[in-house]
This record gives structure tokens, sequence and C-alpha cells, in this order.
């Protein structure tokens, strides 16, 4: 519907803008950063490749995601938070643990949680060293 093509161009715009922000911070910070830009599947910073990472993709149940097929369609289920879910995703070589990375947890990605109607937000982490904060929108 019009209302959720609105609604996700809008959430596209926040996480573009938010993920910029995140990748220069960990680049100042001597760190490889770079994020799937959700419109094309592809790296935004990278060299451009033939290899997409669309939000449907089946790779994302290594992050705790759900792929249905509907036959018509593919969904997105966060196993915790349902369908009403944004997938967005920045890769960096900075470790989970690393402070860096938690202080982009805390200070770049909760101020813009507040901005939203959530319901909760968890942090999932794996041992690939990688961290993964998915948010619940209502």
């Amino acid at each position: 519907s019009p209302k959720v093509e609105e609604e996700r161009n809008e959430l596209t715009g926040q996480f573009i803008k938010l993920a910029h922000e995140m990748c220069a911070y960990l680049a100042a910070k001597q760190y490889w950063a770079d994020f799937i830009d959700p419109s094309s599947g592809r790296p935004y910073y990278g060299p451009h490749t033939s290899d997409t990472l669309f939000e449907t993709d089946e790779r994302f149940r290594y992050f705790g995601i759900n792929i249905v097929d509907l036959g018509c369609c593919r969904v997105v289920e966060h196993l915790q938070h349902g369908t009403h879910v944004f997938v967005g995703c920045v890769f960096t070589s900075a470790l989970k643990n690393d402070p860096n990375v938690q202080h982009l947890l805390k200070e770049f990605v909760t101020p813009q949680l507040k901005n939203q109607p959530l319901q909760e937000t968890t942090e999932e982490k794996n041992d690939n060293n990688s961290v993964l904060s998915a948010i619940n929108l209502k």
C-alpha cells in the first residue's frame, strides 16, 4: 500500500543517515565499516558487485531473522519482534565487545530509537563477533 511504501522510504532514509554516521565514527577509529544499501542490496562504500543482500535473503537466518515464503511474496520475521521490522546491516572489522562498538550502540542507535514508536529493543550476538540490534516498530 502507499502508506507502507512511504513508511519504508522514511525508514530507509533514516537508516542510511545513521549508517553513514556509524561508518564515519568507526573509520575515524581506524576500523573498516560499510553498510548494505537497502534499496540496492549492495555495499554502500565498497566496490560494485553483482552479489546482493536484500532483507529477504536467506543468509539473514544467521541473525535471528526468518524469511517466510507466502507464495506471492516473502516476509521478514524477527524471532522476537514478529513481522513489523526494518532490516538494516552495518558491517565492521571491529569486534562485538570493542568499546567503540558498544559506544555506537549506546550513543548512536539508542537515541535514534527514542524518536521511533518502539515497543522494545534487543541486541543479539553470535559466535562470529557480529552484533545485531533489532527494533520492534509498532
